[in-house]
């Protein structure tokens, strides 16, 4: 089934839409949730979570890209998830990969910092656009999939 008729089934509000999202999708789901919290009843339970927050995010929202669209609520549970089970014991790997964004994206909603999130993902853009796309993917997987790279 094609992203747009999956989305259309969200904008019909028909319940289809969240099996269809899954079937196409829920690997990849479940790939990106894995790499953050390693552990399938964990990573279960964002699925379980992004279907829902698809469901009421589409309408009003239409996505452009459906994969991208469900990967970043995927990875937003799964950090959340990940931030509440190791508030105790830290994850030094992870925890540096969180360092290294909250020092660069602003983590409150306002007009200037909206505004600054796309001013920085136009810069993001550009300095990959720059790189051999080698770098470019080494980049994508440290910071959207959180891979180690030595």
């Amino acid at each position: 089934m094609h992203d747009k008729e999956i989305i259309q089934e969200y904008l019909s509000r028909n319940e289809d839409a969240i099996s269809n999202t899954e079937k196409k999708y829920g690997a990849y789901c479940y790939t990106v949730s894995f790499s953050i919290l390693h552990n399938p009843l964990d990573v279960q339970e964002c699925l379980n979570d992004t279907w829902l927050k698809a469901w009421n995010s589409i309408p009003p929202m239409i996505p452009e890209n459906l994969r991208l669209f469900l990967a970043k609520i995927i990875r937003n549970i799964s950090f959340d998830r990940y931030r509440h089970y190791t508030a105790e014991r830290r994850n030094k790997h992870m925890e540096i990969i969180l360092e290294e964004l909250d020092s660069c994206i602003p983590s409150h909603a306002s007009v200037e910092q909206e505004v600054n999130v796309i001013l920085l993902g136009e810069e993001i853009n550009l300095f990959l656009s720059k790189q051999s796309r080698k770098d470019q993917d080494l980049f994508v997987q440290r910071y959207f999939y959180t891979q180690k790279h030595n």
